[in-house]
């Protein structure tokens, strides 16, 4: 966050005819909101087991682009250089994003155990029930439990669908914003002499591009130590502590929830009764320890901003190299070069996290009408016992 109020001031400035900001507004404008994103997504932080390796290494992320990009852009003011300022700008939005997914996931996760402990005091409710009271009990579990799971499900894909949108926003517009700079910058030059041109400091530029680049690659380690190299749960099983329920269509006309065991009592109880054995018409929400080869949207969000950065870091460190290498080429140009390549970059890599998003959002309107195919079942039951 403090990065991109400050990458943009920067880039505001730097081709603006106001007065510019001196760096040491700059600086302690940058420090105020670092201190407050640092305060922000790390309160009450508190690794459970389930979590333990995905918040070390989003952590890592986290602190990690921080602290570099407070030195990086303090080194962007006095190397001059607008393709740096723009990286600075691109990774506050990479810092806010390892941020919020970082509570994104905790949330799901705790989402999670407390939907353990719900279920493991309605079976031990249904278990207690004896007799005709068997039956009754699996249906008002298993309707119950259908509701909670259901409830959870669209808070994890809300989890999943409102940091990556907030992210790709705010990605967009900064990328944009120095996009239009360094093709200003570009059109300028090509109209004046090489001494009206700024001149960034090309070791500068290298130095710390190489530095960063350095960081990426710690980065994409934590990422395969998570088990989730390139965002997707490679080797990451479901998690296990869910029964499995089922919506069944009883000879009475009455929509029953049950547990698969519950229905095998019932089965057993009624054998005389097994021509008109129920028809399980549709299995809901079914969690088996089977491999998950579903995208996570929060994950696949942190590796595209990781990808995008190193891929920029490689755009500057040969836009350096070929200002020293090559005589026609100025520094200045060079630069800029360097920010508009790396802002296509920043934008091409942001379609895999388009199509993420298109499909979480088909994932939440499926949800919404299995919660009204559930709402029409309790309505159906109602008019029956009514009748």
């Amino acid at each position: 966050m403090s990065r991109c109020c400050c990458g943009v001031i920067c880039s505001w400035f730097a081709r603006s005819d106001l007065k510019k900001p001196s760096n040491e507004t700059l600086l302690f404008t940058h420090i105020f909101f670092s201190l407050f994103a640092v305060s922000f997504f790390t309160l009450d932080i508190k690794p459970t087991p389930l979590t333990l390796s995905l918040c070390e290494w989003k952590l890592v992320a986290f602190v990690s682009f921080l602290t570099f990009a407070t030195v990086q852009f303090l080194v962007a003011l006095i190397a001059k250089s607008e393709a740096m300022i723009g990286d600075c700008a691109a990774m506050a939005v990479d810092v806010m994003t390892y941020g919020f997914n970082l509570v994104a996931e905790r949330k799901k996760h705790e989402d999670y155990e407390s939907a353990l402990v719900l279920e493991t005091l309605d079976i031990d409710l249904s278990a207690t029930s004896s007799g005709g009271e068997n039956n009754t009990a699996a249906h008002e579990v298993g309707r119950v439990q259908l509701e909670r799971h259901l409830q959870s499900k669209r808070r994890q894909l809300h989890l999943e669908l409102v940091p990556p949108v907030m992210s790709v926003s705010f990605l967009l517009i900064v990328t944009g914003f120095v996009l239009h700079e360094s093709i200003h910058t570009l059109m300028l030059d090509s109209h004046r002499n090489e001494t009206e041109q700024s001149n960034p400091n090309l070791v500068l530029m290298m130095i710390f591009s190489s530095l960063n680049l350095l960081m990426d690659v710690i980065n994409v380690m934590c990422f395969a130590r998570a088990k989730h190299l390139m965002g997707y749960n490679t080797e990451e099983k479901k998690k296990k502590g869910f029964q499995q329920y089922n919506v069944i269509d009883n000879s009475d006309g009455l929509i029953k929830y049950a547990f698969d065991d519950a229905v095998e009592v019932n089965n057993a109880e009624h054998n005389d009764d097994s021509s008109k054995a129920n028809t399980f018409n549709e299995g809901v929400l079914s969690e088996e320890n089977e491999e998950d080869d579903r995208v996570n949207l929060n994950m696949c969000s942190a590796y595209t901003h990781v990808f995008a950065d190193t891929l920029r870091s490689i755009a500057v460190i040969f836009a350096s190299v070929i200002a020293e290498t090559v005589d026609s080429v100025t520094s200045e140009v060079a630069d800029s070069t360097a920010a508009v390549i790396v802002s296509l970059i920043i934008m091409m890599s942001l379609l895999p996290l388009f199509r993420g998003i298109v499909r979480t959002w088909c994932e939440l309107r499926s949800l919404s009408a299995e919660e009204q195919t559930l709402s029409d079942n309790d309505k159906h039951q109602l008019e029956v016992e009514m009748n």
